[in-house]
């Protein structure tokens, strides 16, 4: 019985239904659609997930929401170090077969300047310009480029605004119902980094959202 109900709740025919009845709730809300994103500075999946977000914005008919957040602590990273480790290796492969530049201006990203990048940030959250300065911000720190992150910090101050909105932002992720950053979530289904965006893309292609052929 269980595995008959996992392979109904997995069917295409389950899953065109609750997208339906999704859409169906919006329409009667009148709400936009929406796709929520979810990005972390320190995380190199997140900077290869920003790069495709202009481009997602301007070919549908979309709104992007875009959040500064930290994944939720717990047993999806039971070893932080090797995750990072492992990470690192893995963005620099996808990143060069993506023909994104990555570490292509220091080796390292420029961690002494992490806490001034999310006060940055944090002053910004909630301005119209905030996913654009974001990505900015994350892509400097992803090329290692020490000279363009410090030319961005200059004259911050250290505030409790960016703990303020990093928390809030896990929350909202948390509530949600996921745990990872580099995500994006339309209509209740999640899409976990650059090679699962053609799903999120497959869906609004079939509800018609793109502005052109």
């Amino acid at each position: 019985m269980r595995f008959l109900l996992e392979r109904f709740l997995l069917s295409r025919r389950y899953t065109g239904a609750r997208r339906r009845a999704v859409e169906f709730r919006r329409v009667l809300r009148r709400a936009p659609h929406t796709v929520s994103v979810f990005l972390e500075l320190d995380d190199p999946y997140s900077y290869l997930l920003a790069n495709y977000l202009d481009e997602l914005a301007s070919r549908y008919a979309v709104e992007l929401r875009v959040y500064l957040a930290e994944a939720l602590p717990g047993a999806h990273r039971p070893t932080p170090g090797l995750y990072q480790e492992y990470a690192l290796a893995d963005c620099r492969q996808f990143a060069g077969e993506l023909g994104i530049p990555f570490l292509d201006k220091g080796r390292t990203p420029p961690v002494e300047y992490r806490r001034a990048l999310l006060d940055l940030l944090a002053a910004r959250d909630g301005s119209e310009t905030f996913a654009t300065e974001l990505c900015h911000c994350i892509a400097a720190y992803w090329r290692g480029d020490a000279e363009a992150v410090a030319r961005r910090c200059r004259g911050t101050h250290g505030s409790p605004a960016a703990k303020t909105m990093l928390d809030r932002n896990r929350a909202l992720l948390a509530r949600l119902g996921h745990y990872e950053t580099a995500t994006l979530q339309y209509g209740g289904e999640w899409y976990r980094g650059v090679e699962r965006l053609h799903y999120l893309v497959a869906r609004l292609d079939a509800l018609g959202l793109r502005r052109e052929p």
